[in-house]
C-alpha cells in the first residue's frame, strides 16, 4: 500500500482510535464476563496498535502472522520496544486462534 503523507498520518490515527475502541470494549466484555469476546478485542487493540507503529515506518501487511512478524523485527529485536510485548501480543494472537478455531474452548479469570 503506497500512501502520502497525509494520508498515512489520518490511517495511523485511525488504527489508534480502532485500537482504543477495542481496548473499551475489551473491559466492558471482562466487567460482563463475556471473557470469549474481551480476549479478542484485547488481541485487536494490541493488533491495530502494531499496525500503527509499523504504517509509522510506511509497512502495512495483510497477513497477522506478518504483522507481528515484522512488529518484532523492527520494534523489538532493534530496543525500541520492550520483549515482554511481543510475548504479550504472540500469546495473544495465539490465545484469539485457539479461542476462534478450536472446540470446546472456554476462558475463565485468573486469581477469581
Amino acid at each position: 500500500m503506497t500512501l502520502n503523507a497525509k494520508d498515512r498520518e489520518s490511517l495511523i490515527k485511525y488504527k489508534i482510535e480502532r485500537s482504543l475502541d477495542a481496548l473499551n470494549s475489551a473491559e466492558r466484555n471482562f466487567k460482563e464476563n463475556d471473557l470469549f469476546t474481551a480476549v479478542q478485542r484485547t488481541y485487536y487493540a494490541s493488533y491495530y496498535s502494531a499496525e500503527a507503529l509499523l504504517l509509522i515506518k510506511g509497512l502495512s501487511f495483510s497477513s497477522h502472522k506478518s504483522l507481528i512478524g515484522s512488529f518484532n523485527k523492527e520494534f523489538v529485536h532493534t530496543g525500541l520496544v520492550n520483549k515482554k510485548y511481543s510475548s504479550i501480543l504472540k500469546e495473544l494472537f495465539e490465545t484469539t486462534q485457539t479461542g476462534d478455531y478450536g472446540n470446546f474452548v472456554g476462558f475463565s479469570k485468573r486469581g477469581s
